[in-house]
């Protein structure tokens, strides 16, 4: 749990930037995305896609941890040297960010939650989404998409399940970072948006209603029965539903993956 008196006042809490990192891929971080980027004053990094910054966060972690294990223990340096030399890494990676879109919300995003403890140790001042979907349709996506095998898929889901349950623990209560449903998303974009845009900071009438209705699809695996999945914008076929990927599932593979990832779930 961080100390409250670091963390920021989340009445009115417009942070440096936003991150969004979805448990693992397939869990819908284009299309969140794509949402932030209808509000005028949201800037979604462009042509990074997948921005890799908390992923390889431990590569900071061990470099601010050898340079502080060198200091002379003589010297007394206080031991809040430390984070905060961690924290202005952070600040520096932020104002590279904020360099894409001056005045405006930077949005980036990760499909990975690998490292995600690391975050408020680098970005204090910034806003976190994590982004969840239900195992079983993460592993059928993930199978038409990618190749995956069920059982790989089962046990990727089922680890990255435990760092996020991990995470929210750690951060319960901490209005910095919001845990959010891809299936919750889907449900009812509209009220789910104006949330997330409202505890960041930002106006939720500076989004055109009709556009969220209207958004394109990216990179769903519904498109591998044409032969290929793409991340280029397509319209969204009437019905489309992708809360429910694995309702063509056996009892084998319903048995399976509540025996490797039943209790996170």
């Amino acid at each position: 749990m961080p100390d409250p008196s670091t963390a920021p006042d989340s009445a009115g809490f417009r942070p440096d930037a936003v991150f969004i990192l979805g448990m693992l891929h397939r869990t819908g971080t284009n299309h969140l995305a794509d949402l932030f980027g209808l509000h005028d004053g949201v800037e979604v990094l462009a042509p990074i896609f997948e921005d890799q910054l908390v992923r390889h966060s431990p590569l900071l972690v061990a470099y601010v941890d050898a340079v502080t294990r060198n200091w002379t223990p003589e010297w007394n340096v206080p031991a809040t040297e430390g984070p905060a030399l961690l924290r202005s890494i952070g600040d520096g990676i932020v104002g590279w960010l904020q360099g894409h879109a001056p005045g405006r919300t930077v949005v980036t995003k990760m499909p990975r939650i690998d490292n995600a403890e690391h975050f408020f140790d680098l970005f204090p001042g910034c806003g976190l989404v994590v982004l969840v979907r239900d195992g079983r349709s993460v592993v059928e996506s993930g199978v038409r998409s990618f190749g995956w095998s069920y059982e790989a898929g089962f046990r990727r889901w089922a680890d990255a399940a435990e760092k996020v349950l991990a995470l929210r623990a750690r951060h319960d209560g901490d209005r910095r970072v919001r845990f959010l449903r891809y299936e919750d998303l889907i449900a009812d974009e509209q009220a789910v948006m104006g949330d997330l845009f409202g505890a960041f900071g930002l106006d939720p009438g500076m989004v055109d209603a009709g556009a969220v209705g209207a958004l394109p699809v990216r990179g769903s695996s519904a498109l591998a029965g044409s032969g290929t999945v793409h991340w280029q914008p397509v319209a969204r076929s009437t019905g489309f539903d992708p809360r429910e990927r694995w309702r063509d599932w056996d009892a084998h593979l319903h048995r399976r993956f509540n025996a490797v990832a039943g209790p996170a779930q």
